[in-house]
């Protein structure tokens, strides 16, 4: 993944909005809209579905790609961990099997064991991944995109599809005649031009794909008052550094920040403010 910056202005970010409603097809607004407003991964925002949205309630519920590759991962380890201990008994006695093993990750196991493993080691792997509850996001939008969405289901309720982002919605009549969801990809050749069209207003910023995350995850930061807990929780971070640095705090605001503090400390207190207080 090309590294990408968030947008960190809203007037930035309202200028980039209205280049695409003027130059490219509505459904790209919609999606960089929603990634806006929810933090949700171009990959779960592309395959959201008509299905996943409660209109009264102005919330979708998804079920997050990434999260739930990484709880099937390590449904996976864990039973990989089991077949190399039962290979440590399956190669007692066996000097050069048993060294092998030894300094071989758990992860690999399975090409030390024998053929006639490999049809049981697979069994129990997906046994143990189908076993594994996908990780549900619900996430909340705007009364203007719910609006958006369902004017969209009601326009093309024709096609029959419960995905949102069918490549058959699209203006594009080339577009119009291939099946499938529109792909990351093609958000990517929309999104990236937004680098040279800030540009232009003096604005340097590498626009990409995922910086709709991470520009919701630095307006979530300061709209909740610089909530780190906050942030950290909702993008699923475990370091304050990381976070930090996902959300572009640069240097330049850090110093501005601390200036305002020594500016804050060298503030004359008012004349009687101390009368309360006992000396020591």
């Amino acid at each position: 993944m090309a590294y990408v910056e968030p947008i960190k202005s809203r007037k930035h970010l309202r200028y980039a909005e209205e280049y695409l409603k003027m130059n490219h097809d509505p459904t790209f607004t919609l999606i960089w809209k929603i990634g806006l407003e929810t933090g949700l991964r171009i990959s779960d925002i592309l395959s959201m579905k008509y299905s996943d949205i409660n209109y009264s309630m102005g919330r979708c519920e998804i079920i997050e790609s990434k999260g739930t590759l990484a709880r099937k991962t390590k449904a996976k380890h864990k039973v990989l961990k089991k077949i190399k201990d039962e290979l440590f008994l399956h190669y007692q006695g066996k000097p050069k099997k048993m060294t092998a093993l030894y300094i071989t990750p758990y992860q690999y196991v399975n090409n030390l064991a024998p053929l006639t493993w490999q049809p049981m080691i697979d069994a129990r792997i997906k046994q143990a991944q189908d076993s594994v509850s996908p990780v549900i996001r619900r996430v909340y939008l705007s009364k203007e995109t719910v609006t958006i969405l369902k004017k969209r289901e009601n326009k093309y309720q024709y096609l029959h599809c419960d995905d949102i982002f069918n490549r058959r919605t699209l203006l594009s009549n080339r577009a119009k005649n291939k099946e499938g969801r529109l792909t990351r990809q093609a958000c990517w050749h929309v999104f990236s031009k937004l680098t040279l069209v800030l540009k232009e207003i003096g604005v340097n910023v590498k626009v990409g794909c995922h910086s709709l995350r991470k520009s919701f995850a630095r307006h979530l930061y300061f709209s909740t008052g610089k909530d780190i807990s906050m942030l950290m929780t909702t993008i699923g971070h475990q370091s304050e550094r990381i976070s930090l640095k996902y959300i572009g705090l640069s240097e330049d605001e850090t110093e501005v920040a601390q200036k305002g503090l020594i500016r804050y400390f060298s503030m004359n207190f008012q004349s009687g403010e101390f009368d309360h207080v006992n000396e020591p």
